[in-house]
């Protein structure tokens, strides 16, 4: 628990926002899920600069696969198909205009993959 705690003052010291990543502690690891990739490289960015290692010490995931190959760093991501979400709502789009479809809230399900690159650590627990 001391290696937990110290990385935790370390993530503190360094300003990352816990409120926009959701934090699971697994073991003695830290882990980090961004809601997007874009801000998973910016807590990267802000924990390698306070001497923090990705994922030695802290473990961090996105969502999206937006920036997994612009990035210098192999961030693994939640993928998903922007083809099918674009899919999806002209369909829902086109079932509203031609009256098939309300306008209730409606709950679309599409296909995601783990891409798995370098910001997942083993666990450090025993």
């Amino acid at each position: 628990m001391a290696y937990k705690a110290h990385n935790y003052r370390r993530i503190r010291e360094a300003g990352v926002p816990y409120v926009q990543m959701d934090r699971y502690d697994i073991d003695d690891q830290v882990n980090f899920v961004g809601c997007n990739d874009k801000l998973a490289i910016k807590v990267i960015q802000r924990l390698k600069e306070a001497g923090v290692r990705i994922p030695e010490d802290v473990s961090i995931m996105g969502f999206d696969d937006w920036a997994g190959h612009s990035q210098p760093i192999g961030l693994t991501t939640i993928r998903q198909n922007f083809l099918d979400l674009g899919q999806a709502a002209g369909h829902l789009l086109i079932g509203v205009m031609n009256g098939s479809l309300s306008c209730d809230p409606l709950k679309v399900l599409t296909g995601v993959s783990v891409v798995m690159r370098d910001t997942v650590g083993l666990s450090r627990g025993d």
